[in-house]
Formats: structure tokens, C-alpha cells, sequence
């Protein structure tokens, strides 16, 4: 099955009488409330997807239908709470219309508010330090949304299953910062360059690449990671902007060997994780984020 995000933020627009009771009660729960041809009179009901025309409500309440047919496991946050819930909702889980009370930030204060909620079961709670690195990759925005670079991470928490030793099962954040780490262990001096120290924060913040850093010369090594089959796409196309002199720019991709297209260094992910798990560093690592 499928793993959803969903938070619950101060956009969420309910007193704390009814925020406490989501929590409590082991619910999650959206409300877009209103109907662009309903006006704003009163809560709707409608789980209509044609009823809705800005895009954020149809996203989510597509997303919640979804969630409530098939079925998924489920990592909430809660403004309320430091940390996450996380859940199952089993196949076939019905939307159930929860009544509250509007909070006091849109002028609609102790008016009956209907939210569109799910009962989470298998319920768990994740402490902050264990959720600061599950958290990394969650989606940034919507409500609520499929997370697909978690993995079977939720899965294996919900369900007290080992997860297992494979790259499959490292977020697409992980990866990067598994890579950023390769880098800088210089574990495959021929063909990779030695990165010194790095120059940004690894990842999503980046624009065109996700590793920055120096080498013992000075010069600059920039860095694109994913997990997809390696092609000619947009991300390889951006990399080439800062592919000036061979053997300083590299694509870590699915590929099948090292090798240098157009002055880039096109190496496996595959390669990475199974030499970076044969270092006394790597085996450190890799043990950390799976247990």
C-alpha cells in the first residue's frame, strides 16, 4: 500500500477543543469548507470532487478518497504535538463527517465546522529525534499527499518489521547525503574526484544539483543525484551548466557503470551504496539510518 503525509497546521482554521479530539481520538482530517458555488453560509459536506474548483481542495480531498478506497499507511503531524502520529487505514475505511467548532482566525469563531475524516489504526507515536530524519523528504506542500520517497519506511515502523538493507529503501534525501559522504570518503580515488569539504547544505535547497563542495585543489565539484534510470533528461541537462572541466561534475544515477558523457562523470547509485557498505564509515552509516 501506498504512504500519505498529511498536516495539521494553524491553517486549520478549528478550536482546540476540536484539534485536541483529532489527536485523541486518533484521526486525521482536512475540511476545505467551502464551495465556490455555496458561498460561505455553512460547512459543506460534499465529497465531490467536480464540487470543488481550487486546486489545492481537489488535491486533497482526491488524495483523502483515495486514501479512504485503497487503503495506506498514514505519518501525520499536528501543530499541536513535537514530533508524529503514524498509522494504517485499512481498504475500504469510510470518510466520516466530524463536528467541531471554527477557531478564531477567519472570523468564524464558534461556528459548527465539518471536518472529512479518517480513523488511523496500528497507531504510533515517533519522538522528534527519531522523526528529524524520516521527516527530511516528506512532501512541502498540500495537506495531504502521496510520499513516495519515503519508501516502506512508514510501513515498517507501523507494522514492527525490520526494514531492509537496500537502497531501494534509502529516501531520495538519504541518497543524496550517501553520495555527499562517497564524495568525501574519496573510496573510488580513480575515477571520482575527493570532495574536502562541502559548500552548501546537501539536497532540496539547491536549484540545478544537489552537492556542492571543494577539493584539496580548490576547485569546485558539483553533484546531481536520483534513483531513475539514467538518461539525457532536464537534471542531466542542468548538470551541464557546471560540467566546465572533466572529472568536476557528477551524475549518480541507475546506470549500469562509471563512465564520462559529456564531460560529466555518469556513476551507479548501486556502486555507491555497495562500496560505502564495505567501508568501517559506511557500515556506520547505513546501520544508523536503518535502525
Amino acid at each position: 500500500m501506498k504512504t500519505y503525509f498529511i498536516r495539521h497546521t494553524e491553517k486549520l482554521d478549528i478550536d482546540q477543543e476540536t484539534f485536541d479530539s483529532l489527536l485523541e481520538n486518533n484521526e486525521i482530517a482536512v475540511h476545505f469548507p467551502f464551495l465556490e458555488n455555496w458561498g460561505e453560509q455553512f460547512d459543506t459536506t460534499s465529497l465531490n470532487l467536480n464540487d470543488y474548483k481550487q486546486m489545492s481542495s481537489k488535491k486533497a480531498i482526491k488524495a483523502l478518497i483515495a486514501l479512504s478506497k485503497e487503503g495506506g499507511y498514514v505519518c501525520a503531524e499536528y501543530r499541536t504535538l513535537k514530533g508524529a502520529v503514524i498509522g494504517l487505514v485499512p481498504p475500504k475505511t469510510q470518510v466520516i463527517l466530524k463536528e467541531g467548532k471554527w477557531g478564531d482566525k477567519n472570523n468564524f469563531q464558534g461556528r459548527n465546522a465539518i471536518l472529512k475524516t479518517l480513523q488511523l489504526t496500528n497507531v504510533k507515536r515517533i519522538e522528534p529525534s527519531k522523526y528529524l530524519d524520516i521527516s527530511s523528504g516528506r512532501p512541502r506542500q498540500g495537506t495531504i499527499a502521496i510520499w513516495r520517497s519515503v519508501g516502506n519506511r512508514i510501513e515498517s515502523l507501523v507494522e514492527n518489521k525490520p526494514l531492509e538493507q537496500i537502497l531501494q529503501n534509502l529516501s531520495s534525501t538519504q541518497q543524496e547525503v550517501m553520495c555527499s559522504e562517497y564524495l568525501r570518503s574519496g573510496l573510488d580515488k580513480n575515477i571520482l574526484p575527493k570532495i574536502e569539504t562541502l559548500l552548501l547544505p546537501v539536497g532540496r535547497t539547491l536549484r540545478d544539483v544537489d552537492i556542492v563542495g571543494l577539493d584539496d585543489n580548490n576547485e569546485t565539484i558539483y553533484s546531481q543525484v536520483t534513483y531513475a534510470k539514467f538518461n539525457r533528461g532536464i537534471k542531466f541537462k542542468n548538470l551541464q551548466k557546471y560540467a566546465l572541466n572533466e572529472r568536476k561534475a557528477i551524475y549518480f544515477c541507475n546506470c549500469s557503470k562509471p563512465e564520462i558523457l559529456d564531460c560529466i562523470i555518469v556513476y551507479p547509485l548501486s556502486l555507491v551504496f555497495y562500496t560505502f557498505n564495505k567501508s568501517e564509515i559506511g557500515k556506520r552509516w547505513i546501520n544508523n539510518i536503518f535502525n
